[in-house]
C-alpha cells in the first residue's frame, strides 16, 4: 500500500499495516530502495547489514495518536577504503536522522509555538515559568 491521505509518503516508501491498538492508530512503513549509496563515499550497495525499527510520531488523525512503525535498514559499505563500514537508510523527507517526530509534527508544533507566543505578545500576558 503507498501512501495515503492519512499519511502522505515520499517515493520510494509504502505502507506496509495500518492498525488501531488503545485509541491509537500504528502505521507501519518501509523503504522500497533496493540500493543506497554510502553518505561518506558516494559508493552503491545493495548489501543489507541488519534492519531495525523505530518509532516516530506523527500528527494525530480525527483525535488519535499516531504512530509510525519504521522498518529502517543498515547498509554494508562496499568500498573497502571507505570508513564508513555501515550506513544506515536516511528517511529525512519524512523523519530527521535521530528524531522521535515526523517532519511535519515538528513544522506544526513550531508553528503553534510562535502562535502562542504571538498571542502572549498581544494580550500583554508574560510567562512566569522562566520560558519566553
Amino acid at each position: 500500500m503507498e501512501g495515503s491521505l492519512l499519511l502522505p509518503l515520499s517515493d520510494g516508501l509504502v505502507i506496509e499495516q495500518i492498525s488501531q491498538q488503545a485509541g491509537q492508530i500504528i502505521v507501519s512503513v518501509r523503504a522500497t530502495v533496493e540500493r543506497l549509496c554510502c553518505p561518506v563515499c558516494d559508493t552503491a550497495s545493495a548489501s543489507m547489514h541488519s534492519r531495525y525499527v523505530r518509532t516516530i510520531a506523527d500528527l494525530p488523525h480525527a483525535g488519535q495518536k499516531i504512530i509510525l512503525k519504521l522498518r529502517v535498514r543498515r547498509f554494508s559499505c562496499r568500498n573497502p577504503l571507505c570508513i564508513r563500514h555501515i550506513f544506515t537508510e536516511r528517511l529525512s523527507d519524512l523523519v530527521q536522522p535521530w528524531a522521535q517526530m515526523t517532519n511535519r509534527l515538528r513544522e506544526a508544533l513550531c508553528a503553534l509555538s510562535l502562535e502562542a507566543s504571538e498571542l502572549r505578545r498581544r494580550l500583554g500576558m508574560k510567562m512566569t515559568c522562566g520560558v519566553s
